[in-house]
């Protein structure tokens, strides 16, 4: 995307398990492999478009206080 502030390079062996994905996809668009594949390309848009949501800690019982 033209004027997108970071250029977004992917390491080979996710390229591959990226498409691996889309086939899935392909092969059963109403299964879970389409929705992990488009939830997982809003997510590398928003990275590339430095859009990257940020929420803060919160209390987990199985893990120590990391709201700070």
């Amino acid at each position: 995307m033209a004027g997108s502030p970071f250029e977004l390079a992917l390491h080979p062996a996710f390229e591959r398990d990226l498409q691996s994905l889309a086939t899935a996809a392909a092969r059963n668009p109403t299964g879970e492999s389409r929705r992990l594949l488009t939830v997982t390309l809003s997510a590398l848009a928003a990275i590339r478009d430095g859009e990257i949501p940020v929420r803060p800690l919160e209390r987990m019982g199985s893990y120590p206080d990391l709201s700070d």
